[in-house]
């Protein structure tokens, strides 16, 4: 006698009979685990239930197929089977189409992860390339502090003492507030310029003005930054739409 979980299907064993039979050899057709019972095909005809310690031995080899263990069969039992059996090349497919339709979804979404890498990559170059432009736009920012000491230089070095001459600066404001006049002119008749051209002949008339007032404030020891900013101060707190209220309206 040999160890019950030794024995699989299709083992060919021996089935020790008593009075009424006498001892057969068989197939195993299935086991039964939990009382450690067995159904033998003896022939065609002959199935029997034998239970592992008293009735049963392994005397062969396991069948080399399954098409062979049931060929052992009695007709009646085998047609049942096939009766009964599922056919498994449906869930198979299913299987097989599932297992696809998986691999589709799996490369779509690799696709967008790319897409997605890809995106994220140009926002990053265009967000650095937009900080490097406000860099770029910063550095040419001034103060007025900064602007008056810049204008200061490059006034000397062009027209020498001449720059700090007080009437001069003053005319050269009067001078370029004429354009500004002009420019503001000929925009509203709408004549001899473009609107981003008179918009340019603005921006060049104020800029200018701008940097005569530096070297007039130099040529009197101002600061144009002090000088805008004690403006500033005097007027932001004003209401005037409160002021021109009369005593009874305020009331």
């Amino acid at each position: 006698m040999i160890d019950f979980k030794t024995i699989r299907t299709g083992d060919k064993v021996k089935v020790v009979g008593d009075s009424s039979w006498k001892d057969a050899v068989g197939i195993v057709i299935c086991k039964n685990d939990v009382n450690e019972s067995f159904l033998v095909s003896l022939d065609k005809d002959n199935l029997r239930i034998s239970f592992f310690e008293n009735e049963l031995a392994k005397v062969g080899d396991s069948m080399r197929s399954i098409e062979e263990l049931l060929n052992k069969l009695p007709d009646s039992v085998r047609k049942s089977l096939y009766k009964d059996a599922v056919d498994l090349k449906p869930i198979k497919q299913q299987i097989l189409d599932s297992f696809a339709e998986l691999r589709t979804n799996l490369d779509a979404a690799c696709d967008l992860n790319k897409s997605l890498e890809q995106a994220l990559k140009q926002s990053e170059e265009n967000c650095r390339k937009q900080v490097e432009d406000l860099k770029s736009e910063y550095k040419k920012c001034h103060t007025f502090h900064q602007i008056q000491s810049l204008a200061v230089s490059w006034s000397y070095k062009n027209f020498g003492e001449h720059y700090g001459t007080g009437y001069r600066n003053l005319l050269g404001i009067a001078e370029e507030v004429g354009e500004l006049c002009h420019a503001q002119l000929k925009g509203e008749q709408g004549i001899r310029h473009t609107p981003e051209e008179i918009s340019q002949l603005k921006k060049d008339a104020v800029g200018d003005i701008i940097i005569f007032l530096c070297n007039y404030c130099d040529s009197q020891n101002l600061s144009l930054h002090e000088c805008v900013n004690i403006a500033w101060n005097e007027i932001k707190d004003r209401n005037w739409q409160y002021d021109n209220l009369t005593r009874e309206e305020r009331k």
